[in-house]
């Protein structure tokens, strides 16, 4: 379930932004949930719990700010925070598992509150992958589709 995340820092005035991206939509998602535990605080450790959720809405923007603003209610309520993350989409439904640990202020290091997700500033887009490099006719370029999304968290 532990996968290297796939988002880079943008630059923002006021806020945190970030750009995901990967091979599949949920890629997005499994980046969007670890991005927000390296936001949130550092060295985490200790005894890891299970927890899984389903989120059902029609676009990518919404299951992915829904997505994040379940995680923020499980952080605010139980101090959980996800430290490994697997998506599965099925067609509306997102099914997520994650592994969480429960931060403890005494023992980590909080870095930053984040107050809202919202749709302020929010992308999702996919694309094509570039062509092969020896690419020569149409039938060469590579067919895996490309998710991208800009995100801002609220700090």
């Amino acid at each position: 379930m532990r996968r290297i995340p796939q988002y880079e820092w943008l630059e923002h005035t006021a806020d945190i932004k970030i750009r995901l991206h990967g091979a599949r939509e949920t890629d997005l998602y499994e980046s969007a949930a670890l991005a927000m535990t390296e936001i949130i605080a550092e060295g985490l450790d200790g005894e890891e719990i299970d927890r899984s959720f389903t989120i059902c809405r029609p676009t990518p923007e919404e299951r992915l700010v829904e997505l994040l603003r379940e995680l923020l209610f499980c952080f605010d309520v139980h101090r959980l925070l996800p430290v490994a993350v697997k998506a599965h989409l099925h067609g509306d439904q997102l099914q997520v598992a994650t592994r969480c640990l429960t931060f403890d202020p005494n023992h980590h290091v909080g870095l930053r509150e984040i107050k809202a997700i919202t749709y302020h500033e929010l992308k999702v887009e996919r694309e094509k992958a570039a062509p092969k490099t020896n690419a020569r006719r149409d039938q060469d370029y590579i067919e895996t589709p490309i998710w991208f999304a800009d995100l801002v968290f609220d700090v």
